[in-house]
């Protein structure tokens, strides 16, 4: 398992002692999503962001672009990055059995949980530091050397090197004992994962919301601007409460309450005291009730916790 002492490593995104499990907040998960796309150059289709991850996830093709070694644009100054050489178990989803019993493929928030655990376990990512593991720098290589930069963007074009063609991090991240360890604990955490998301993404939406209304007497908030900043926060809110089950108790399809007060606000019309004493002051109202359901289920569920499963060493 790579440590601080063995190779080089980078900050990118995270900060010193913050876990990969669960986004900050909605806002700074579409902040992140915005400078890991711009950084890494990969397409936006083909990087995900779950609410279940402090960062966004590339996805891998099932083959990369015609002679390519990687997606197109992606940056050759950022392959120091483990994300850009996960292992194939790694990457592919896992075949899991659903509640019926049938064979279903893991969905993208179990994905990402297995995945934050398995760049943990394997010491890729180090919790303490915030910092990520250099991949390159461990078969001799570097971004910053020119020499060296040149040499992976040749290679990104499909070139063949023997010492990229060759990089390869699968045994950083297996453990003999249980292969399969994260996905099991993906799935025995995914519905706490969900609740303290939900939680934490109520409230942070709420801060918002009230800095929105803080904002009234700033004579460069005007009315476009406030109506543009609610709507966008109608629009987080739609998209980090879609798993919340649609007969949450006492709240029906929450998801679509926030889709429909984000299409409203598209087309409204008003005053900045009219946005802001109308739907801005609906939606905080909506995220007040919605941490008294979820602020106490979180606390039971922490209440009734052991502890935290056991972080297997990779071999």
């Amino acid at each position: 398992m790579p440590t601080s002492t063995d190779v080089a490593r980078h900050p990118f995104l995270t900060s010193p002692g913050e876990p990969l499990e669960i986004a900050p907040d909605p806002v700074e998960a579409a902040i992140r999503f915005g400078a890991f796309t711009e950084a890494t150059g990969i397409p936006a289709p083909w990087v995900l962001t779950s609410y279940l991850a402090a960062i966004p996830l590339p996805i891998y093709p099932a083959q990369w672009p015609e002679g390519r070694k990687r997606w197109d644009g992606v940056r050759a100054d950022m392959m120091w990055h483990p994300l850009m050489w996960l292992p194939n178990r790694v990457a592919n989803r896992y075949p899991i059995t659903d509640e019926d019993g049938q064979f279903v493929v893991e969905d993208d928030d179990t994905w990402a949980v297995r995945t934050c655990w398995e760049l943990l376990a394997s010491g890729m990512y180090d919790q303490d530091t915030g910092t990520w593991v250099d991949v390159l720098a461990t078969v001799g290589l570097s971004v910053d050397n020119p020499a060296d930069l040149g040499r992976i963007e040749e290679w990104l074009d499909g070139t063949d090197d023997p010492v990229l063609d060759a990089l390869d991090t699968t045994s950083h991240y297996e453990n003999a004992d249980d292969p399969d360890w994260a996905i099991h604990v993906a799935m025995d955490r995914l519905d706490g994962l969900r609740l303290v998301s939900w939680a934490l993404a109520a409230e942070a939406l709420f801060d918002a919301l009230t800095d929105l209304s803080d904002m009234a007497s700033d004579p460069e908030m005007d009315a476009s601007k406030a109506i543009w900043t609610a709507k966008v926060l109608a629009d987080l809110a739609s998209s980090v409460f879609t798993s919340i089950p649609l007969n949450f108790p006492g709240h029906g399809d929450e998801a679509a309450w926030w889709a429909s007060n984000a299409e409203k606000m598209a087309t409204f019309a008003g005053t900045t005291d009219d946005v802001l004493a109308g739907p801005v002051e609906v939606m905080a109202d909506r995220l007040i009730l919605l941490s008294a359901t979820l602020d106490p289920m979180v606390d039971e569920m922490v209440g009734a916790e052991e502890g935290e499963p056991a972080l297997p060493a990779a071999v």
